[in-house]
């Protein structure tokens, strides 16, 4: 349906798995009677990726005898989390006497859209605690040196943007 570019260089991808419980209980009524409770076992993967596209004309320099070079890129970032649906399943449902009345007279499917979201989230937050970005910047120097000692430079540094600080929670 489209094509796009890309200017982002995907330096390491992670998987994580991750598991989310959800409980929605109805005030003053036995959870017998009027509960919901969900478990979703969820594997996804990461990518650390390296933006390329606003590099400036100094991001990359050469010593005057070009046996030199530095290159300065934008640190590493996290994409969005990506759900794997083969390996992604809700493991456990149980649900009180009214929704299972609900679901027997009812044509509505389940909507796990919540469950979802908040496994999408963990992953992001898993990779977050990981090395992934660091993993993604030894990747991205590891390629830009070879790349340019192949072009002739004897000695090649890279280096990086400080890594942006999250929000304040």
């Amino acid at each position: 349906l489209s094509v796009r570019d890309i200017a982002d260089y995907h330096a390491a991808t992670g998987t994580y798995q991750v598991l989310v419980d959800v409980e929605h209980e109805t005030a003053h009524v036995p959870a017998l009677l009027s509960s919901e409770r969900s478990t979703l076992f969820a594997t996804g993967s990461v990518d650390a990726r390296v933006d390329f596209s606003r590099l400036g004309s100094g991001a990359v320099t050469a010593s005057p005898d070009g046996k030199q070079a530095t290159i300065h890129l934008p640190s590493p970032t996290l994409a969005p989390a990506v759900l794997d649906p083969a390996q992604t399943r809700v493991v456990g449902r149980q649900r009180g006497l009214v929704q299972r009345v609900e679901d027997a007279i009812g044509d509505q499917p389940q909507d796990d859209s919540e469950l979802y979201a908040i496994a999408s989230a963990k992953l992001n937050a898993a990779a977050a605690k990981s090395d992934l970005t660091t993993r993604a910047a030894d990747n991205t120097r590891s390629m830009l040196t070879g790349l340019s000692k192949s072009l002739g430079y004897d000695s090649v540094t890279v280096t990086f943007d400080p890594p942006a600080q999250a929000p304040a929670p």
